[in-house]
């Protein structure tokens, strides 16, 4: 369970066609990419924060890849959530706030 602030961005809360549970992933994948500019949290930790299955995290994940709101790699047998390049600034207030 997350124990601290989620962000999620104006501009995504808008998003029509995207579900709220999306967007709330969205803002996880955002908490979690503060340290390293990306997230590794598997589909069961994301899943627990933000109380849907695994599965539906997984397809939620590809809807923001697909919206252009993430970008998913595999750096040597690793998963990373590398969120939009703009929301680097988010990241910063994020950071600083902690």
């Amino acid at each position: 369970m997350i124990t601290e602030d989620i962000y999620v961005p104006a501009r995504v809360l808008s998003i029509k066609g995207l579900s709220s549970s999306a967007k709330i992933l969205c803002g996880v994948v955002v908490s979690h990419s503060v340290n390293n500019g990306f997230c590794t949290e598997t589909d069961q930790e994301l899943s627990r924060h933000v109380r849907v299955s695994a599965r539906t995290v997984r397809k939620h994940l590809f809807e923001l890849e697909k919206t252009g709101l993430l970008t998913i790699k595999t750096v040597s047998g690793e998963r990373r959530l590398y969120p939009k390049e703009d929301m680097a600034s988010l990241r910063q207030l994020i950071k600083e706030r902690r």
